[in-house]
């Protein structure tokens, strides 16, 4: 695996970059409910990407719509 260092100054967009892909998943859960179940049941994309932005605190839990 490969280490690379991520500047301060990059780091800190982080939370607003999850934030933001979020949103895109929560309009589709909630827009386009069909679409995104048969692509979620088979990839659970936004499952790992929650997972992977509670884990290093980049969303708050309370921020949260999609329910499992």
């Amino acid at each position: 695996m490969f280490r690379f260092e991520i500047s301060t100054t990059s780091r800190k967009h982080f939370p607003s970059i999850v934030r933001r892909l979020y949103r895109l998943f929560a309009h589709a859960h909630f827009h386009h409910k069909e679409l995104y179940d048969e692509y979620e049941s088979k990839t659970l994309l936004c499952k790992r990407f929650v997972k992977f932005s509670t884990k290093y605190d980049l969303i708050q839990k309370n921020s949260l719509i999609i329910k499992d």
